[in-house]
């Protein structure tokens, strides 16, 4: 008989768990249903929840978690049927395309208590397009121009790349990675909201394994997936190196090292290096410490600088040395004296190594050509003294 008791609560405890909870909720119980988020890319977006209680609301707030970073209070409201709704306008500069946005409402009830609604996600797709997408266990693509060939070689050349980045690095991105492909460097500025950098072709948000690429179909897309694919993807093994003191990190130390994988680089990059050879007009390591020009020649320039530096730091320091930069800069280290710690000579004096070894100059006639201006000055304001001396000792 105890035993058949026993096995009557349990029964009745499983059908109590298992039952539906009430529709109507009871006094002091607030229920939260039917989530929906639309997106107006580019513009704002829209939320709604139903909300059923049967205490009195005094006041409805919206929160908005931009990649489990920033927290964003949003404008709500609450009507007559219990329909609480607020907007968000995309144009304030936190959204990016793509970004995932964790949001989650909170209602105060008219004797003070706060309570929170369940947290819903979504992505902030840009809507103008209709995406294809393929993924495999590392990467997640997606494209709207171009077919299925298109998108398959999109993970093939991801796949490539990741051996060009062990071979920098010895590290491989966290999976999966999202790779968003425009067919034009247009459509991938507008998105972002570039009004300045027109020459942008790529963007990494590695705080959200994130990539932003353009590329068209047709008979150069291999050509550009290879350049741009591992220079992007290496941004986001960067930033699993440094962390947030990535900011920290040198920029010809960021884009040097991301234009080395490449599996096709640049065929112009040694072109604009020679040309700035010849013209003694090559930029100086330390100007591209914390920011390359915002003009796309000067960029450019900065670009292959910064490989062929980079090239030359792999050559002679390796996996390790590239390794001991990243830790000293992102400890907050200078400029010179992160090359100091790191690799035992000061940047000044890796730049004139590199410049003699990589790029051919002769830095000796280079110092020389520098002082002539300075011995020609000098030569005339001792050129009268010498000139009287001479007549005297002559007498």
């Amino acid at each position: 008989m105890a035993h058949l008791f026993s096995w009557l609560i349990l029964g009745s405890l499983f059908v109590a768990l298992t039952l539906p909870l009430p529709s109507n909720p009871q006094q002091g119980e607030v229920t939260f249903s039917n989530f929906q988020e639309q997106i107006n890319f580019g513009s704002q977006i829209t939320f709604q929840v139903k909300v059923t209680t049967q205490d009195t609301i005094n006041q409805v707030f919206l929160f908005l978690e931009i990649d489990q970073v920033n927290i964003l209070p949003v404008t709500a409201t609450i009507n007559k049927r219990g329909e609480i709704t607020g907007s968000y306008d995309a144009n304030q500069g936190f959204l990016q395309p793509f970004d995932r946005i964790e949001y989650y409402y909170k209602v105060i009830l008219k004797d003070g208590r706060t309570l929170e609604s369940p947290h819903h996600q979504f992505e902030y797709r840009d809507t103008r397009f209709d995406w294809q997408q393929l993924s495999d266990n590392h990467f997640e693509v997606f494209w709207y121009s171009g077919g299925l060939q298109f998108g398959q070689e999109l993970l093939g050349v991801s796949q490539d790349s990741l051996a060009s980045i062990r071979r920098i690095t010895n590290r491989t991105p966290s999976s999966p990675v999202r790779i968003y492909v425009y067919e034009t460097a247009a459509d991938l500025q507008k998105a972002l909201q570039l009004t300045h950098n027109t020459w942008i072709a790529g963007h990494a948000n590695p705080a959200g394994n994130l990539i932003l690429v353009s590329i068209s179909p047709g008979t150069e897309q291999r050509v550009e997936m290879e350049r741009q694919l591992p220079h992007e993807l290496m941004h986001i093994v960067q930033f699993q190196m440094a962390g947030e003191e990535s900011s920290r990190l040198p920029t010809w130390l960021v884009e040097g090292m991301a234009s080395i994988v490449e599996l096709y680089p640049n065929p112009d990059y040694q072109y604009v290096l020679d040309n700035a050879v010849q013209s003694r007009s090559l930029l100086s390591l330390s100007s591209l410490c914390s920011s390359f020009p915002r003009d796309a020649a000067g960029a450019f320039l900065a670009y292959a600088e910064s490989a062929s530096f980079m090239r030359y730091i792999f050559q002679n320091y390796g996996q390790i040395g590239i390794s001991k930069l990243i830790a000293q800069y992102k400890n907050g280290l200078g400029c010179e004296e992160g090359s100091s710690a790191a690799l035992g000579q000061p940047l000044s004096k890796l730049e004139t190594s590199w410049q003699q070894e990589s790029l051919g100059i002769n830095t000796g006639a280079l110092v020389f050509e520098k002082l002539l201006p300075y011995l020609f000055l000098l030569a005339l304001i001792a050129l009268p003294p010498a000139v009287v001396v001479f007549f005297l000792l002559k007498k």
